[in-house]
C-alpha cells in the first residue's frame, strides 16, 4: 500500500490467492482478492498486476519477470518473500526437502539471476529485498532454518558481487520473527 501510494506500480505474485472468508479458499482470480481489488480501486488497473505464481518453479519466476517488464516498462523493487514451514532434515522426505529449497532458497536464487540484467538497465538505483525470517540467523530451526540461512548466506554473497560491479542495485535481506501478515 506504501509503495502504490508513492505512485509505483506493483506487480503482486503468490502461488495461492486465497480468500478473506472463514473457509480460506483459493481464488481463481487474484483480482477479487480484497487487497488487490482495493489497491485497483484507489490506484488503477494500469498501476497493478496480479499473477497466480509458483515461485518454486524457475519457468514462473521468469514469466512473472517478463509480465512485470512488458506491462510495467521497469522494475525498480523486488521482494522476494516465499516460504514454507518443513520438518526437520532427519524427518523430511526427499520431496519435502525438494520443495522446502525449492520455494525457500531456490526462488530467490532464480529471482535475483533473472531480475538482475534487467534492472540494471535501470539509470536509477534498484533495490532487491530478500525475506529470510528470524530462521535464517538462529539456530535448531530444522529444514526451514537450513534454507533461510542459505537465503541470508546468498543475500550476503550477491550484495558483494554487485557491490564489487558497482551495480546500482542493492541487495538486502530481511529477518522478521512472527509478524501478522
Amino acid at each position: 500500500k506504501v509503495c502504490a501510494k508513492k505512485g509505483m506500480h506493483l506487480v503482486l505474485a503468490d502461488n495461492a490467492w486465497i480468500s478473506s472468508d472463514e473457509d480460506n479458499t483459493p481464488m481463481e482470480n487474484p483480482y477479487h482478492h480484497p487487497l488487490v481489488n482495493e489497491l485497483v480501486q484507489k490506484h488503477g488497473e494500469q498501476q497493478v498486476t496480479a499473477l497466480h505464481t509458483d515461485v518454486g518453479k524457475k519457468g514462473e519466476i521468469q514469466s512473472l519477470h517478463d509480465t512485470a517488464f512488458k506491462k510495467h516498462g521497469r522494475v525498480h523493487y523486488l521482494f522476494n518473500n516465499a516460504g514454507t514451514g518443513m520438518p526437520g532434515v532427519l524427518s523430511a522426505t526427499d520431496e519435502s526437502m525438494k520443495r522446502a529449497f525449492d520455494i525457500n532458497f531456490w526462488s530467490v536464487i532464480h529471482g535475483m539471476r533473472i531480475f538482475v540484467p534487467t534492472m540494471e538497465l535501470n539509470e536509477e538505483t534498484s533495490f532487491i529485498v530478500n525475506t529470510a525470517s528470524l530462521a535464517g540467523i538462529s539456530e535448531a530451526c530444522g529444514l526451514y532454518g537450513v534454507t533461510k540461512h542459505a537465503v541470508v548466506a546468498a543475500t550476503e554473497a550477491v550484495a558483494s558481487e554487485l557491490a564489487w560491479r558497482e551495480s546500482k542495485i542493492h541487495v538486502s535481506v530481511l529477518c522478521p520473527s512472527y509478524v501478522k501478515s
